[in-house]
């Protein structure tokens, strides 16, 4: 655990980074799906990095176009997985936006998701909790406080403690019947004794993170650490909520992570199958997407590859060369579905496309053909389906074969 530091003093620590891919002749640019998607050099990771650069020595005014140019990036670190230096240029976009929202320099969308945070403490700007509140109130922690005073409430098991499961805010918007269908599955694999968090903030604080709104990241972190406090193990179905909580809590908050053990569904869900019954393999034409996060940022691809094979008569497709540390967004991250909708739209249709084999048109558009994205991350799995394609959580596999209702 580090101690919080400025903004400007964040971007510092990418100086050396900023240097080398000022001097790079643009080797990774092919893997940026924001240069691609818009045809454009000007937002290729070099000049992304070379602006953020200028900035810090003061040879370039921080105004609304050089702070613009830091948001045409979606966070997913696919240059860093071609660089040969291993430069996270998402990491140094998302402290150079931090300089910018301290310096009042703001571009449309931003300000506005600190409102809606700071009305509701999550991205959306109302109450997402109704899936969790329709659960049965032994389930519930934290609802009236800090989980501690309701550790009475669940099933604990002896040398396991304090276990949580954590939707995160985009489960709880985007696919709310997702919590039950976990917690069933989790139940029915022996992980009964999950709770869920019901407690006012229900968002990590990645958006603000990737927005630049670095000292309301710092109170949400602080706040989560303080309201969680005596979790033994956090298991979430998000991937960036996962990475936040063990990643960027004791790097950018300078707080302990909330829980001794962090880890992502797929992760409890593998060494929980051998307590299935057997059953026939499930005859699923599918494609599998690895989130960025869970893939380049966490580094886990074998948790979901290997539950698939295990229950998939048939592996799903992963079209090559855009998978494992090579996959590609979906354009959903690092807050660019609101600062480049057209973009991120973009991007999501290029994935789509690639994953089903086929032609996508706009969002919405069936991009046709009958194969299913499988995936491991709310906001990837919502931004195929706006996108007109099937794509279904691994979880769902899972209760698909245990013969429960899926999707």
């Amino acid at each position: 655990m580090s101690a919080p530091v400025t903004a400007e003093a964040a971007l510092e620590r990418h100086a050396h980074a900023e240097q080398l891919c000022n001097l790079c002749p643009r080797l990774c640019h092919h893997a940026c799906p924001v240069a691609n998607a818009e045809r454009d050099e000007s937002v290729t990771p070099r000049e992304k990095m070379a602006a953020a650069g200028l900035v810090r020595l003061g040879a370039r005014a921080l105004d609304t176009e050089a702070a613009a140019l830091f948001y045409k990036c979606n966070g997913c670190r696919l240059c860093t997985s071609f660089c040969e230096h291993e430069n996270d240029v998402a990491q140094g976009l998302f402290a150079a936006r931090a300089v910018a929202v301290s310096r009042g320099v703001l571009v449309p969308g931003v300000a506005e998701l600190g409102e809606r945070f700071a009305r509701a403490k999550n991205p959306y700007g109302e109450d997402v909790r109704a899936p969790i509140m329709a659960l049965e109130g032994d389930r519930r922690v934290g609802e009236n406080g800090p989980v501690r005073a309701d550790r009475s409430k669940v099933p604990v098991v002896p040398g396991r403690g304090l276990r949580l499961y954590w939707p995160g805010c985009t489960t709880l918007h985007d696919d709310p019947g997702l919590v039950s269908r976990t917690l069933a599955v989790m139940d029915r694999l022996g992980e009964a004794d999950l709770a869920v968090y019901a407690g006012e903030r229900q968002c990590c604080g990645y958006p603000l993170l990737a927005a630049g709104h670095l000292d309301a990241f710092r109170e949400n972190a602080k706040a989560l650490a303080r309201d969680l406090r005596g979790v033994r193990h956090l298991t979430t179905s998000s991937p960036e909520c996962a990475w936040t909580f063990e990643v960027a809590f004791p790097e950018v908050a300078g707080v302990d992570p909330p829980a001794r053990e962090i880890t992502h569904v797929t992760q409890l869900l593998l060494p929980a199958l051998r307590h299935a019954r057997p059953a026939p393999p499930l005859e699923l034409d599918a494609a599998w997407h690895d989130p960025c996060y869970l893939g380049r940022f966490l580094g886990e691809y074998e948790a979901p590859r290997e539950i698939l094979s295990r229950l998939c008569r048939t592996a799903p497709a992963e079209p090559e060369p855009w998978t494992r540390e090579h996959g590609y967004c979906s354009g959903g991250g690092g807050v660019l579905p609101l600062t480049s909708p057209g973009t991120a739209d973009t991007i999501t249709r290029m994935r789509v496309a690639d994953l089903t084999g086929t032609s996508s048109g706009p969002p919405g558009e069936a991009p046709g053909g009958e194969r299913t994205i499988v995936s491991a991350c709310p906001t990837c799995i919502g931004r195929f389906r706006a996108a007109g394609a099937k794509a279904l959580d691994v979880v769902d596999v899972v209760a698909a074969f245990l013969g429960m209702e899926a999707p």
